[in-house]
């Protein structure tokens, strides 16, 4: 298959243009607040600013919902990601798996 940095960005029916490469939050792992229960999602593509319109994240969660979110809703998802149990767990794992020999 091509690269993933070689994917073309992708028209939505508003005729936005979706990039999937050119942004340091793209595969972030996120975290957002519904009611009781907390959604754990990814930035897979984003819509640079456009005008007075400012730059669009799409995340798309676990469970398979997806939403746009602007950048400053970007950052407070990424500081509530390193709250949940995932991120400990997934820091837990990461540090558990042993150096590899020099």
């Amino acid at each position: 298959g091509k690269p993933q940095g070689a994917r073309a960005p992708e028209k939505d029916e508003n005729g936005n243009e979706w990039h999937f490469t050119g942004h340091k939050w793209l595969g972030v792992l996120v975290a957002r607040s519904f009611g009781r229960t907390v959604a754990v999602g990814q930035i897979t593509k984003w819509l640079p600013p456009d005008g007075e319109d400012g730059a669009l994240f799409k995340a798309v969660h676990l469970d398979g919902d997806e939403e746009d979110l602007e950048d400053h809703e970007v950052v407070e998802a990424i500081q509530k990601y390193q709250t949940t149990g995932h991120a400990a767990r997934k820091a837990k794992a990461a540090a558990a798996t042993p150096p590899l020999p020099v």
